[in-house]
């Protein structure tokens, strides 16, 4: 994934991108969604901040919809008075209404946080109980628990292919 948005990040082939140019992306890339600044992300990436500015500028200007993301997730979250996940989840954030500066700005980088973090726990829940209704389709006895995840694979003999497929299927996530 990383590799492929460093290419599209510093308009490179897959095949081109530095194992340099896709820590870069990764450091910035994550760092934008979580509210690292440039300092921030300048000190971890060994570089001045303007480069760093420059690499989230180039990030950015190649997706859009991440800048309009993450300045929308504040005002939605403060609206709502929590951020909502895909499923319609809501996490209270009462940081969101503080006055002071640092607070309110910690609001708002977890108000981007919970809406990415709540809603990939949502598509695991569904991806989840999707598995175990094809595994009670099939009439697969498992002993234990039916399903592990262990760095996002699958720790059953199907194939992640297989699943991925009967997830898209048989979830839908308007």
């Amino acid at each position: 994934f990383y590799r492929a948005l460093a290419a599209e990040t510093f308009g490179v082939s897959v095949e081109d991108v530095t194992s340099d140019q896709r820590r870069q992306a990764k450091i910035v890339c994550l760092g934008t969604i979580y509210g690292l600044g440039y300092r921030d992300a300048a000190r971890r990436l060994q570089v001045s901040e303007e480069v760093a500015q420059e690499i989230r500028t180039k990030l950015v200007r190649r997706f859009p919809g991440l800048a309009r993301f993450l300045a929308a997730a504040p005002v939605v979250a403060t609206r709502l008075g929590g951020s909502p996940t895909l499923v319609g989840r809501r996490r209270r954030l009462p940081l969101l209404q503080r006055r002071a500066r640092a607070a309110k700005a910690e609001g708002e980088r977890q108000s981007i946080n919970s809406i990415i973090q709540g809603s990939g726990a949502d598509v695991i829940k569904c991806a989840m109980l999707a598995v175990s209704r094809l595994l009670a389709a099939a009439r697969t006895s498992v002993r234990g628990p039916a399903l592990g995840l262990y760095d996002s694979e699958c720790a059953l003999g199907l194939s992640t292919l297989h699943i991925a497929r009967f997830v898209y299927k048989e979830t839908v996530i308007d």
